[in-house]
């Protein structure tokens, strides 16, 4: 499980920076590390689902919109 550094500290036997993300903590270690506030459990974001918002282009299954015009003049 990949883990963030807060601060400054040794972790998995080398010195660790603060905004590391490290993947190779004992489990033992970690916990220990988390009680003193030195790294958190990074929660991995699942894959934001694609969608397709062109409309009017030539991948697109959408029709074009529809233009406004000049407005007209009356003399």
């Amino acid at each position: 499980m990949p883990y963030l550094i807060l601060k400054n500290c040794v972790a998995a036997g080398a010195r660790r920076s603060a905004g590391d993300v490290v993947d190779n903590i004992g489990e033992d270690e970690a916990r220990s590390l988390i009680n003193m506030g030195r790294v958190e459990l990074v929660k991995v974001a699942a894959k934001p689902v694609e969608t397709n918002r062109s409309i009017g282009l030539e991948v697109s299954d959408e029709p074009a919109p529809k233009r406004r015009g000049r407005p007209r003049r009356e003399d």
